[in-house]
């Protein structure tokens, strides 16, 4: 997808909040409750920010904030199709919805005022691997493109990030290396001109 194709579909759903949650919520057959991130929808998707896994939440009634907290909507195909992040004003949160095409996923994300944040479509490849992610929000883009071994192990990750007026900035890679048992072991951030490189997970 090119960036202009992805501005138009920005901004054809800048104010789509209310539908969409509707559309989503009347297919939630269960919901999950943590403190912190905790699914993985796309690969290492909270290590990458730097975070660690969620705790899970047995009983809300007992919990003083929502800060935090992240509900989880699954459909009746045991598929995560909204995500609820708790801010640090009561009851207040973002809002994530998937919608599952055959060939992709389609992510809208917006914040407790209902503003679009950004709009994402995540390709796979013909073993069910995240392949490409094409991303807009009001700030700029994005590309992610993804790199496996032979075995589906997930190498790196190479980004692409546009200004607003859809120039390309400077790129960075995420590399990812591994425990003997296959774990996770660490996350570098670097540039492609070496002049920057950071440990974001270990």
């Amino acid at each position: 997808m090119t960036q202009k194709e992805l501005q138009i579909e920005y901004c054809n759903n800048e104010d789509s909040f209310d539908t969409i949650k509707k559309q989503i919520e009347s297919d939630i057959v269960r919901v999950e409750n943590y403190r912190g991130e905790f699914y993985e929808i796309f690969p290492f998707s909270y290590q990458r920010k730097g975070f660690k896994q969620g705790k899970i939440i047995e009983n809300l009634n007992r919990i003083k904030s929502t800060n935090g907290l992240y509900t989880y909507g699954f459909n009746d195909k045991n598929k995560i199709i909204e995500i609820r992040e708790g801010l640090d004003l009561k009851n207040e949160f973002y809002y994530q919805f998937l919608l599952y095409e055959k060939d992709y996923i389609k992510s809208f994300s917006f914040k407790n005022d209902k503003t679009l944040q950004n709009i994402r479509f995540y390709f796979f490849n013909k073993d069910g691997n995240v392949l490409t992610m094409y991303s807009k929000g009001k700030r700029g883009g994005r590309e992610e493109h993804y790199q496996y071994r032979e075995d589906g192990t997930l190498i790196s990750i190479l980004i692409k990030q546009f200004d607003k007026q859809e120039k390309e900035q400077d790129s960075l890679l995420h590399s990812f290396k591994y425990n003997t048992d296959g774990s996770l072991k660490s996350i570098v951030e670097s540039s492609f001109d070496n002049e920057y490189s950071e440990v974001i997970w270990k």
